[in-house]
Parts: structure tokens; sequence; C-alpha cells
């Protein structure tokens, strides 16, 4: 009889220590997965960003290091932050995809967030970079513009011919190009003409009779002085050397015979001249007058369309 008892309360024994390690396993376990889902409540998404960091088992780096990590990985990190030990570094609990947890440094790792914002700001500077404004502020004055165009003038022309200076208004067809940097380096505004008369001045058919042909051309270099009166309007004066090359190929009658004689000149010279300007956008508009002092004196006045290059 004391046997059977003896095996019956054996038997309790072992059952008791089976459900006494049953419940702790189910309580090991309850635990765990609340851990995890406390962690994973509290975690959110991150990148490793240093090759070859180092998971540790505590967040102290003295403690053992469990793996590593290479960059670009994908991780969860706690929003907790652990000081770790005698205060070095600041540690967050880390969790693998595979389920692998631990502590990692704070500076080898960008929470989602910081990503996301950091390409939200570098697209807007993208956007910002393809539009770019227009900044009326920064356009040239117009005294330190180039421009370049087309030029007529009326001239009081004169020559010393045939022992006389026979006068005649004629238009000359022309181009100018104004600026600075332009003849002369540097911020000097200079000013460039070149100018032709398609045809001889009439004053050698009304002295000879006959008809005449030819052609005179006409440049000169101006330095000039401007005097900017608002944004859009200048008013300027210059002076520099001129050059003029004429030829004419003229008829004389003597004793009932008529002959050609080509007729050639080049002389060198000054000019004067003082006008206004108005800006239109990428172009402008030219008044002057012009003085030219070479053999003889005359005037003109011209004006002219140029535009910026």
């Amino acid at each position: 009889m004391a046997r059977l008892e003896n095996a019956v309360s054996g038997l309790m024994k072992k059952k008791m220590n089976h459900i006494f390690l049953r419940s702790l396993f189910f309580i090991a376990t309850a635990i765990l997965v609340a851990t995890v889902i406390v962690i994973s409540a509290q975690a959110e998404p991150a990148m490793i960003v240093n090759d070859g960091a180092v998971v540790f088992e505590q967040p102290d780096f003295d403690s053992q290091g469990k793996f590593q990590l290479h960059e670009g990985d994908k991780v969860e990190v706690s929003k907790r932050s652990f000081l770790g030990k005698n205060g070095m570094g600041a540690f967050v609990r880390v969790k693998l995809p595979n389920g692998q947890l631990g502590f990692i440094s704070d500076a080898e790792f960008v929470r989602a967030g910081a990503l996301a914002q950091e390409k939200k700001e570098k697209e807007k500077k993208e956007k910002k970079s393809e539009i770019p404004k227009k900044d009326n502020s920064r356009k040239k004055p117009f005294e330190l513009t180039r421009y370049r165009g087309f030029n007529i003038e009326y001239v009081g022309y004169k020559e010393q011919t045939m022992g006389f200076q026979p006068m005649s208004n004629l238009v000359f067809y022309g181009f100018k190009m104004v600026g600075p940097n332009l003849l002369v380096e540097g911020d000097l505004v200079t000013e460039l003409n070149v100018s032709l008369l398609p045809g001889a001045p009439p004053f050698y058919q009304e002295a000879t009779g006959n008809a005449a042909n030819g052609w005179v051309l006409h440049t000169d270099m101006m330095f000039q002085s401007v005097f900017p009166q608002t944004r859009e309007i200048v008013t300027y004066t210059g002076f520099g050397p001129m050059f003029k090359y004429n030829h004419y190929n003229v008829a004389l009658t003597s004793a009932g015979k008529t002959k050609s004689y080509d007729v050639e000149d080049m002389i060198l010279g000054a000019v004067f001249n003082f006008g206004f300007g108005v800006r239109m956008g990428s172009s402008c508009l030219r008044a002057e007058f012009k003085y030219d002092w070479e053999k003889t004196q005359y005037w003109g006045l011209g004006t002219s369309l140029l535009f910026q290059f």
C-alpha cells in the first residue's frame, strides 16, 4: 500500500513539474511577444549609412558585438535613445528584417523621416533651378551694353576739288557698332562707323556738264563720354579720327571731244558727335549730330537702329 501511495505521489509531482514548465514557457513566450510588439510600436524605419556598423548586445561600445551591418541596409530603430556607458554616445534598439535585435550607435543610421525630408528639399532645389528667375535688376546698364546695326546719315557734304569747295546734301548708308570692350579692352565706350555714298556727288555733273559716277567710303572711330539720363535713355559726346576714300569717274568735254578721268582721294581727319539713345528691350535707337574736320568741314545728322550683342 505504501508503495502505491509513493508511486502516485511521484506521478503527481512529475505532472506538476510538467505543468509548471509549460506555464513558464508560455509566460516567457508571451513576454517576448509583448516585448517585440512594444518595440515595433515604438520603432520607425531607418537606413544604415556607414558600412560595417556594429550591432551590440547592450547600449555600450564595450559590450559584445553581435554582428555588422552594411551601408544601405534597411532596419527598424526605436524612437527612444539609450545613453552609453559613462555617457559615451547614444544608442537605439535596432531590429533587422529577420527579427534579430540589438543596440546600435545613432551615428550609424538615418531615420526614414529625415531621408524623406532631405529628398523633398533636394527636389525643391532642383525644381527652383529649372525655372530661372527673370531679374531685371541684373540687366546691364544701357551705357555698358554693346550694340551693332544699321545707320543712315544726311550730310551737308563738301569737297575741295576743281579749284573750289562745292557742297551737296547727300545720304550715306552704313554700319555702326558701339559699346565697351569693343575697340579698346575694358569699360571705355567706343564707337565705330562705316558709311558709303553709292554714287558721285552731283556737283561734278553740274561743273562738267557730264554724268559722273563713283562712291565715297567714310569710316571713323570715336571715344565716347556717356551721360545716363534714366535707365533707358542716355546722352553722349564723342571724338576721334576719321578716314575717307573716294573714287569717281568724271568726263570733261574740250574742243568737242569728251574724255573720262578717274579721280581718287584719301584723306585723314577728325570727327566729333553729340547724340542720345533710347533702349527698347534688346535693341536701341540713336540719333546724333556729327561734324567732320578734314580738308573741308561739313556736318551730318544720323539715326541708327542697333541690336545688342
